[in-house]
């Protein structure tokens, strides 16, 4: 399948196998209602419940997304290469520590407001790199880690705001967080 709009998952679906959809360009995901194994929001194809993002559409033309409060780890590459993508918005609460895997939003070009949340524990490798367009982010007092070049190459990012007990130096070459750090 070169392109598809959309895919519904039938209500007697309780399985996807691992890369079904590896190359398909999809636009986004529906769930059948009355499907117990798997939910959709914004096109994206979550397990039931929103606990974990299984496939975000390589062909989606969204320019935003909201993550649900109930997910605990966004994955990594899940959202590398999101060329549309402008802004992610976490939704407010969530009683679990979130983590952001190395290269969930890798090649995110257009990516520029992201407010992570405060129950965000850790930033892998790469999870921003090459998101060129993210100018400004605030490190939440809850982060515990940031992995190796999480902000490489976001040349128009200057304003970093760190809330947590990290020590974030300016063109620190490991984090590459930004040349305007604060801590």
């Amino acid at each position: 399948c070169s392109s598809l709009s959309s895919i519904t998952i039938p209500v007697n679906v309780t399985a996807i196998g691992d890369d079904c959809f590896y190359g398909a360009s999809i636009g986004e995901f529906r769930v059948a209602a009355g499907n117990t194994a798997f939910a959709a929001r914004d096109g994206v194809l979550y397990k039931a419940g929103f606990t974990e993002i299984l496939i975000y559409p390589s062909a989606s033309t969204a320019e935003s997304i909201t993550i649900p409060k109930e997910l605990t780890s966004i994955k990594a590459d899940i959202f590398t290469g999101a060329t549309a993508l402008k802004s992610i918005i976490f939704e407010a609460g969530g009683a679990q520590p979130l983590t952001i895997e190395a290269y969930a939003f890798q090649n995110c070009y257009q990516l520029h407001t992201v407010v992570l949340p405060e129950r965000l524990s850790t930033i892998g490798g790469s999870a921003f790199e090459n998101c060129f367009s993210l100018i400004s982010i605030t490190i939440p007092s809850t982060v515990t880690s940031i992995g190796d070049y999480a902000f490489s190459a976001c040349h128009k990012l200057i304003e970093v705001y760190n809330k947590s007990d990290l020590s974030i130096a300016k063109n620190d070459l490991n984090g590459m967080v930004g040349k305007n750090a604060l801590n």
